[in-house]
């Protein structure tokens, strides 16, 4: 399965990481964004205006999992 952290790439003059079409390369544009509710949860849909692809994706997906401590104190 394909997931948007996986299309990560640097985007522009200060390489801003910015999900890009798998088909075309071009950055995907964020274009809808829908709410999480108490039975799901937020959903975030990028499309790529150069050949049509859309992917939508859970919200926490996207978010890079927390670091784990060295256990040093």
């Amino acid at each position: 399965m394909l997931a948007l952290r996986d299309l990560m790439r640097p985007i522009g003059d200060n390489n801003t990481l910015q999900p890009v079409c798998p088909i075309c390369s071009r950055a995907l544009r964020l274009t809808r964004t829908t709410p999480a509710t108490a039975e799901a949860t937020a959903l975030n849909t990028y499309g790529c205006v150069g050949c049509g692809v859309w992917l939508t994706e859970a919200e926490e997906a996207m978010t890079p999992p927390p670091r784990q401590g060295t256990g040093r104190r």
